[in-house]
């Protein structure tokens, strides 16, 4: 184990060289965990934590929810309703802004037109989960998307944008990577 950015406190704090697990300096000893499908299905939602989504960032979540979020939830609402139960929404909402601009150079790199909403919500669970596709010939470029530098470079963007009192606004030349065809 070596001090790193902890993803629990976000504090420099003891992890694994795998990032599997450590020790936080706040909340103790952590582990990643696969969580099973039976044990995500009894998952309950959580009570709603936050009046509204933080100033500047509305852009963000409706951004997200054009990309990525309407594999998951139905409408632009219960996209929201789910950033609103967060305990920490502005981290959750980097996450997915990271998560919707790694699906984005993914298609890029691999030439993908938008398929079927079944094969595109399984890349968003190779991107939650971290884990490549099992029939991604280029798992390499997979993994660097799911490095810490992507989700770094995001957060100082995000936050060099909301110091100077500006909305989040998407990445150049991502502002509409689908042509609207989500």
């Amino acid at each position: 184990m070596r001090e790193k950015t902890c993803p629990v406190c976000e504090k420099k704090c003891l992890v694994s060289n795998d990032n599997q697990s450590g020790i936080c300096r706040t909340k103790g000893r952590w582990e990643r965990k696969l969580v099973s499908r039976e044990g995500i299905a009894k998952l309950k939602a959580g009570p709603i934590q936050h009046q509204a989504i933080p100033d500047g960032l509305e852009p963000a979540v409706e951004w997200t929810y054009r990309i990525v979020g309407h594999y998951l939830y139905p409408t632009l609402e219960q996209w929201e309703l789910g950033f609103l139960r967060e305990l920490y929404i502005e981290k959750e909402i980097l996450f997915w802004q990271w998560a919707a601009i790694a699906f984005i150079h993914y298609h890029k790199h691999h030439n993908l037109e938008l398929r079927a909403a079944e094969q595109e919500k399984k890349l968003l669970g190779n991107f939650i989960t971290m884990q490549p596709p099992d029939d991604d010939a280029d798992k390499s470029y997979f993994r660097e998307l799911c490095g810490e530098d992507g989700y770094k470079a995001e957060w100082e963007r995000t936050l060099q944008l909301l110091r100077a009192g500006l909305a989040w606004s998407p990445p150049n030349g991502l502002e509409n990577p689908f042509n609207d065809a989500t």
